[in-house]
């Protein structure tokens, strides 16, 4: 659901300048996530949210983010329905890869997005957190 005009108000206000403390995760990953506060579909964000959780050098910040926004959606005022449910939407995304850990299917999926889109695309090949996915045995990621 889109936001009305005060959601975006009370959104802005709740969330000055997190996307500096988050930068780390991209401005795309961070553009997607935002996407879906105000009420968009992104189809690719449960591919980076499994991406950014199970990378060991950017799950701690990727759980900090999910912990700060835990906490702005406990802040929003209830008469702001769509930004509290568009919040809760994306939360339910970013705590799948952690709640679906131990379901190989869902890892499967995960690495089977990410190795087409590695095997592709030659800067990714290279790239140190993307290499794990172009490797020869995939089903054992």
């Amino acid at each position: 659901m889109e936001l009305y005009p005060e959601e975006i108000k009370e959104y802005n206000r709740l969330t000055k300048g997190m996307e500096f403390t988050f930068m780390t995760l991209t401005m795309d990953f961070l553009s997607h996530c935002e996407n879906v506060i105000f009420g968009y579909e992104e189809p690719e964000l449960p591919y980076f949210c499994f991406h950014l959780y199970s990378d060991t050098g950017l799950k701690e910040i990727y759980e900090k983010l999910t912990h700060t926004l835990e906490y702005v959606y406990s802040e929003v005022d209830p008469k702001y329905n769509n930004l509290r449910n568009n919040l809760s939407n994306l939360l339910i995304l970013l705590r799948e890869p952690k709640a679906r850990i131990q379901d190989k299917k869902y890892q499967q999926s995960n690495n089977d997005y990410w190795y087409k889109l590695v095997s592709s695309d030659e800067s990714l090949k290279i790239y140190g957190n993307f290499k794990k996915y172009f490797t020869a045995d995939r089903k054992y990621l």
